[in-house]
């Protein structure tokens, strides 16, 4: 056998050798499970946008920006609290899985959006009680009741 021949031989091993390396690498590197604590955790989101049914709703959305401080969510570690419209607080606990999507809410005892005049936060709490995934990323998060109903926060 040819020197060259040799040669040509243990370079492609060593490519073969190379190319699995990588993949493994590649492959070990690669993790379909979203981040959840990068995500939610510690970060104040304020709600941009709601769409009921598959309808965006456009006339109201103005009351999302009528006033500093208001339709905001803050996500702890499993704890979450909000102010919606004129001072009407929202807390309590969440959970969310970063393999397959699904997100809930369960709101403490002293959420008292159920009386409010405000047909948006109406919907907006709705869809938050009702919430069953999200989708996102730490910029911009959708939290879904089913596939026609979100709504749509940006972190500030």
């Amino acid at each position: 056998m040819s020197e060259a021949h040799t040669h040509r031989r243990t370079m492609k091993a060593t490519i073969s050798l190379l190319t699995v390396i990588l993949l493994n690498i590649l492959i070990a590197g690669c993790n379909e499970e979203d981040d959840i604590d990068e995500i939610f955790c510690n970060g104040t989101f304020k709600i941009t946008g709601v769409t009921t049914n598959g309808v965006k709703i456009v006339k109201d959305i103005s009351e999302l920006y009528e006033q500093d401080g208001t339709y905001l969510i803050t996500f702890n570690r499993q704890t979450f609290q909000g102010t919606l419209l004129s001072g009407t607080h929202i807390e309590g606990t969440w959970q969310a899985d970063g393999k397959d999507g699904s997100f809930s809410m369960k709101f403490g005892s002293n959420t008292d959006v159920e009386s409010s005049s405000s047909s948006l936060q109406q919907k907006i709490y709705q869809i938050l009680i009702n919430a069953s995934h999200y989708s996102g990323d730490t910029n911009v998060l959708r939290l879904h009741d089913n596939k026609d109903s979100y709504i749509e926060l940006r972190r500030i």
